[in-house]
């Protein structure tokens, strides 16, 4: 078993510096009003998150065009050096950007750079864009020449969009792009329709036929997954989650690159935030401390998300730690903060039919028992050779503080099986904690 102490960050934070675009994407379901651009106080206030931030996880800015705020690179040497390597911005790269400011970006420290790129042809890409006056394809020439001369430049990576104007130029763009550009990483993904557990484009207030008009049927996107990975591109994530079928199903899409995260949070250009996974909103300029706040929103947060796995009735237990038929393994056990517990394992019994998977954890004379999140293990089914125990990977976040608030207690941690009503348990470790 590997344990960690590690302090918790957020996984993905989203801060919009404005609320304008130089394009009309077809695919894009913004819906367009007065131009605001994020002031500098505000900016500051939200760069106070970074320390709490995973590396190469600040996305500034994500659904508009960042460079448009004429603070932008103001901004941009605002930002911390050491906390450079967390930031990275999304750009369509089609604004009058001068040699001087792609100096300046590549100077800037960043993580990477994603740029959009829909079409390598003139007429697509202005159809797509709806931009008869852009200047993306000089400007993809140059920031591939000056980033050329620096030694560590941001990494550049590339964003297309899979569409019905582009679906037959896809493979050749892929080729091109990894020619040309050698791009760190090259996505391939299809338009958004649904998020939160809404049909984005039947709630929003926006026309979506054309967004509608551009997705393509399932058989042609894993048509087109199998070709595109045929190339062989280390570098290359497809993404085809939201197809035509799909869109009409009115299936709630949940991408494999931005799964429901409790720590993941987007912040508009007028500073008002919203934790992604609940809908918690928060105004920057109510905040006087920021840092103070992301700090406490992170405590809060653990804390809910291990409360809302608790079971308020356990059934009877039963310990069957010397099972032969029992087994089970802990990969990793992290000590967040010197507060929570987060297991990641996988348990399964012969006898029982996999299913649910609890985490039980003993202290002080109290128990509390966790429902954990179930994931496959393609490892576990190759070494026992049975097929039926994929889905017998778990992880757990524990709250030791609802068991005890008492230092330097040692617990008992158990995972179980539940069989006819009652919990089948087996011992994986002790803590003083």
């Amino acid at each position: 078993m590997d344990i960690k102490r590690e302090t918790r960050q957020y996984s993905l934070v989203t801060l919009d510096i404005t609320n304008h675009c130089n394009a009309r994407c077809k695919f894009c379901y913004n819906v367009f009003g007065k131009e605001h651009n994020m002031d500098m106080e505000t900016f500051h206030k939200a760069l106070q998150i970074l320390p709490y931030t995973k590396e190469g996880c600040f996305l500034l800015s994500s659904l508009y065009e960042p460079t448009l705020n004429p603070l932008f690179f103001d901004m941009l040497s605002q930002i911390p050096r050491q906390y450079k390597n967390k930031v990275f911005l999304t750009t369509n790269l089609a604004g009058n950007i001068s040699e001087g400011d792609f100096v300046h970006l590549a100077e800037s420290q960043l993580h990477h750079i994603d740029i959009s790129l829909l079409s390598y042809e003139q007429e697509t890409y202005k159809n797509l864009t709806q931009m008869e006056d852009h200047r993306f394809f000089e400007n993809l020439e140059t920031i591939h020449r000056i980033f050329s001369r620096y030694p560590k430049p941001p990494r550049l990576q590339l964003n297309t969009m899979i569409l019905k104007s582009n679906y037959g130029q896809i493979l050749d763009l892929a080729k091109r792009a990894h020619e040309e550009l050698n791009p760190y990483a090259h996505i391939f993904n299809t338009p958004a329709t649904y998020k939160a557990g809404e049909n984005v484009l039947l709630t929003a207030e926006v026309d979506s036929t054309d967004i509608v008009a551009e997705l393509l049927p399932k058989e042609q996107l894993t048509a087109l997954y199998d070709e595109l990975t045929a190339l062989g591109y280390k570098n290359l994530i497809v993404d085809i989650s939201n197809s035509l079928e799909a869109y009409h199903e009115k299936q709630d899409i949940v991408s494999p690159r931005y799964p429901h995260d409790a720590y993941a949070l987007h912040i508009t250009s007028n500073g008002q935030g919203l934790f992604l996974s609940d809908e918690n909103p928060f105004d920057l300029a109510d905040i006087d401390h920021p840092f103070v706040f992301f700090s406490k929103a992170l405590t809060a947060r653990q804390t809910y998300e291990a409360a809302k796995r608790e079971l308020a009735e356990a059934p009877p237990l039963r310990d069957h730690s010397e099972d032969p038929d029992f087994h089970s393994f802990v990969d990793t056990l992290t000590i967040w903060d010197e507060q929570f517990i987060w297991l990641h394992g996988w348990a399964f019994h012969r006898q029982v039919e996999c299913g649910p998977l609890y985490v039980v954890v003993k202290a002080a004379g109290n128990q509390v028992v966790y429902e954990t999140v179930l994931h496959e293990r393609a490892d576990v089914v190759e070494v026992f050779e049975d097929e039926s125990r994929r889905l017998c990977g778990f992880e757990c976040l524990i709250d030791p503080q609802a068991l005890s608030y008492e230092p330097k207690q040692n617990y008992e941690v158990f995972v179980g099986v539940l069989h006819e009503g009652t919990l089948y348990t087996k011992h994986l470790t002790d803590l003083a904690f």
